[in-house]
């Protein structure tokens, strides 16, 4: 049996735009999880949330309304906006005029919460602001960093080295120059 879910996902970090998606199955709340999850392995620096979740999950169609009708056979309705916290709602088969909030938090949360067998997902500070990582990942970022830093170092310090022989050079063939100048 299908279980129908809207994900009304922030589309932006700078104004207020949102998009609807519409998943036809697997939107309970382990199987929206998984949806998160893949939102999360898909990182597009020039995307933000709603880029991410369309680009991961196929399964994944526009949709014009968040389905908060009682004509609707959607049961589950999620909601993240633009600074990551999520709002889940479940309508209840037995009582199709409810809905019922059933979480309200960080997304990643919701993912480690629901996907416990997976490595789990925590917010860092990052030199660009925060980002959501596994340790794994933040683990690759500080080495890729470091490797980085001393590629950066050791440019500098040739450069710095090229420059002041360049220096010595010039400032040589200034007073040679000077010599020149003043022999009669």
């Amino acid at each position: 049996m299908s279980t129908r879910g809207t994900y009304l996902i922030a589309a932006s970090l700078e104004i207020n735009h949102s998009v609807c998606f519409y998943v036809h199955s697997d939107s309970y709340p382990e199987g929206a999880a998984n949806y998160f999850l893949q939102m999360h392995y898909c990182k597009n620096p020039r995307g933000h949330y709603a880029d991410r979740f369309f680009r991961a999950n196929i399964k994944a169609e526009f949709s014009s309304s968040h389905a908060h009708d009682f004509n609707s056979d959607v049961e589950y309705c999620y909601t993240l906006n633009a600074q990551g916290q999520l709002i889940v709602l479940h309508r209840p088969t037995s009582d199709r005029s409810h809905w019922l909030n059933i979480y309200k938090g960080a997304w990643y949360e919701f993912v480690n919460q629901q996907l416990s067998d997976k490595e789990n997902l925590y917010l860092f500070k990052t030199a660009e602001g925060k980002d959501v990582m596994t340790l794994t990942e933040a683990k690759n970022r500080i080495d890729t960093e470091r490797v980085l830093a001393k590629k950066a170092l050791a440019e500098d310090a040739k450069n710095k080295a090229k420059f002041s022989g360049q220096e010595i050079i010039s400032h040589a063939r200034f007073h040679e120059n000077e010599a020149k100048l003043f022999q009669i």
